[in-house]
């Protein structure tokens, strides 16, 4: 039998209210299901609508069929309308975000209240696992999905919980692929302003935690690296990366990827970055990054985009003898162990260089494997 849907009106929201007891919610979810898949875009809102509606009216009775629900509802994000996997986020926002029972906020904690909630990192692992099956939706929906949902939930819980999961994936260059993305929308997206800002400074506890845990992900792309250490204006520590490249095997991708960074340090969430270069007395580490980036590069438009900026400095830079350290950095910054850090980059760009040679190994072996499976069947034939 065929059900049509309407969007939930008020008065009728109120009167499922007042009658929520006599409400049959397993065979009313059953049916929110199945017209989940196989149906109009129309009626896929109408359903979503009706499942934003209940369970923010009746969290209470909607929560045991949470797990009938959830599985349905993240197949939806590949859905091919933007606005049926908008509301598909809003109805997965509500639920992970809503506080467990007894929940009491710890003293110190920094983690927001959707940590606390199970459904959360379900929610994480699930879209990660769906962005390492099917590239296409990482790529075609990827950004606007993670977007959507720093939108609707904290962007800081969001990025620490993806930056802890990617950490320890086993699939090297999806891991690369995926911080490659999540540091772009870092850097570009305007629902990332306020974590942006916080990491900018690290003038707090709390956000030298976060720089911490998204570094350690981050050296996953050595250039997402050094992008991250801009943004929190660690340019000594960025000059130290830079040094590293020389045992760092200099591909494609990877000038691809330093080629977008000069382009993004030419955008106007770098400006102050830029204006730095007018500090002659301190900007020493900073100048002496981007001469690194301009070395690394072959001569694009982007080296020559950075060369022209760099020859913007004052002249009075090149008469300065000895490179200024940038300012003082506050006491929390001054507590992050940057040559701890360094090392972890290191072991993490080993172990792609060994993943890349084992990989390489692998398919030399195929190769000659077929080559020696021809050989045989041309004599065989003959």
């Amino acid at each position: 039998m065929s059900c049509y849907f309407t969007e939930p009106h008020p008065h009728m929201i109120k009167l499922l209210f007042n009658f929520q007891e006599e409400l049959d919610l397993p065979s009313i979810v059953k049916v929110f299901s199945d017209h989940l898949i196989h149906t109009s875009v129309q009626t896929k809102i109408a359903v979503l609508k009706w499942i934003f509606h209940l369970h923010t009216n009746i969290p209470n009775r909607m929560t045991p069929h949470i797990e009938t629900l959830f599985p349905v509802l993240l197949k939806v994000l590949c859905d091919s309308s933007d606005e049926v996997v908008e509301h598909d986020l809003e109805v997965l926002a509500e639920i992970i975000s809503q506080r467990p029972i007894n929940y009491k906020p710890a003293e110190n904690n920094f983690q927001g209240t959707s940590l606390q909630n199970p459904y959360f990192s379900k929610f994480i692992v699930s879209l990660l696992d769906q962005f390492r099956c099917d590239r296409h939706l990482l790529q075609d929906r990827g950004s606007f999905i993670i977007r959507q949902m720093c939108i609707l939930i904290n962007p800081e819980d969001i990025y620490r919980t993806l930056a802890e999961i990617l950490k320890v994936e086993e699939n090297l260059k999806f891991a690369t692929v995926m911080v490659e993305n999540l540091n772009t929308i870092l850097l570009t997206s305007s629902e990332l302003f306020d974590l942006r800002s916080k990491l900018k400074d690290l003038k707090t506890e709390e956000s030298c935690q976060i720089f911490c845990c998204l570094y350690e992900t981050w050296c996953h792309s050595p250039v997402a690296t050094i992008a991250l250490c801009f943004l929190t204006q660690n340019y000594e520590h960025v000059c130290e990366i830079i040094k590293i490249f020389g045992s760092i095997e200099i591909t494609v991708e990877l000038l691809t990827e330093i080629d977008k960074l000069i382009q993004l340090l030419e955008s106007p969430i770098f400006t102050y970055l830029r204006l730095e270069l007018l500090n002659v007395s301190g900007n020493g580490h900073l100048v002496q990054a981007l001469y690194g980036l301009l070395m690394l590069l072959p001569q694009t438009d982007a080296f020559h985009t950075l060369r022209h900026r760099l020859e913007c400095i004052p002249k009075l830079q090149m008469n300065v003898k000895k490179l200024d350290t940038e300012p003082m950095k506050n006491f929390r910054c001054q507590q992050i162990d940057f040559s701890q850090l360094v090392q972890h980059f290191i072991k993490v760009q080993d172990k792609h260089k060994l993943h890349k040679n084992n990989t390489r190994t692998v398919t030399l072996l195929k190769k000659g494997a077929q080559n020696i499976y021809i050989d045989n069947a041309s004599t065989l034939f003959n």
